[in-house]
């Protein structure tokens, strides 16, 4: 795979998307939201055991701050809810791409990373909580080098000032998303090609998708923005409104807020849905288009093929 990659086109690739949403919208949306929920449930698990038996440990003179062992118990807990999270992640792709290619698939396929017998996929999940540590741990270099701010947001919450907290929170919440983002696309297909090739070791499968996604890192940015630019539209304008324009209107007329509140979250959800869907879309496209997968006539059936470029 040295050789210079072609680059599947991104509205071939749009028209297989839409199709497969319009056939498995509800499906797809429906596994997206169990994900999430199921994904809460394992961070939440986390927040109970560090606000109780391990809160001692946490905070061990009853301080905002965390020690020494805190921050170790904080990282092992993440480590270990992240790779719960990481085998579901398997599992959603696996149901994803079994609805894109036309197969048969249930919602019991979100767990089937749980009762894989090698071990690859818990392995590929530490992998990926690594990778999310890491995340964390440049966030924190981040709060470190800001640490004159962030104290002084402190003393505003510490007056009674909430909108600062809040503001802290979001601020943070975005720059840690898009670290994570940039630190896992290159990794992204090693689901894929842990799924389809059971002979595959989990660093093979990581350098692969390693070296199939590095060469097209942009180009794949770029189609997962393409296919939602609509709905990041309409996000952003509701957020603009109930922020900027609108927000007195919004408060003194609650169902409008509740009204505005449900649509984004559909808007939201129909974002990641699309996100988990163009996942195989585009792998499969990559692969057709430079001849590595050699069932050409099956892909062609199956909608799967960017077209006549694979040529």
């Amino acid at each position: 795979m040295a050789e210079k990659l072609k680059k599947p086109e991104y509205r071939r690739m749009y028209g297989v998307l839409k199709e497969n949403l319009a056939r498995n919208f509800g499906k797809g949306f429906f596994a997206v939201f169990l994900f999430e929920i199921l994904q809460i449930v394992f961070l939440s698990l986390e927040v109970v055991l560090l606000s109780g038996p391990a809160s001692s440990v946490f905070f061990p003179d009853n301080s905002g701050a965390p020690g020494i062992g805190g921050t170790v118990l904080l990282a092992a807990l993440l480590f270990v809810a992240q790779c719960f999270v990481g085998v579901l992640t398997f599992g959603l792709i696996s149901y994803v791409t079994e609805l894109v290619l036309n197969k048969k698939a249930g919602l019991a396929d979100l767990f089937c990373g749980f009762f894989e017998k090698t071990g690859r996929v818990w392995q590929g999940a530490a992998l990926h909580a690594l990778i999310y540590l890491v995340a964390a741990g440049i966030l924190a270099l981040i709060a470190f080098l800001n640490s004159s701010l962030i104290a002084s947001v402190m003393e505003d919450i510490s007056a009674g000032k909430t909108d600062s907290l809040f503001k802290l929170a979001g601020i943070g919440s975005v720059i840690f998303i898009f670290i994570l983002i940039v630190l896992e696309i290159p990794f992204l297909f090693a689901w894929n090609i842990i799924r389809e090739d059971s002979s595959v070791t989990v660093s093979a499968a990581f350098k692969k998708s390693f070296s199939l996604m590095i060469r097209n890192y942009f180009h794949f940015a770029g189609y997962i923005i393409f296919v939602n630019l609509k709905n990041l539209a309409i996000i952003a304008v509701i957020y603009a409104l109930t922020f900027f324009v609108l927000q007195k209107v919004f408060k003194a007329v609650p169902v409008i807020m509740a009204l505005m509140n449900f649509y984004l979250f559909v808007q939201q959800y129909t974002v990641l849905m699309k996100i988990y869907f163009a996942l195989p879309v585009y792998y499969y496209s990559l692969l057709s288009i430079n001849g590595f997968i050699p069932q050409k006539q099956n892909l062609k059936q199956q909608n799967l093929l960017p077209g006549d470029t694979a040529q």
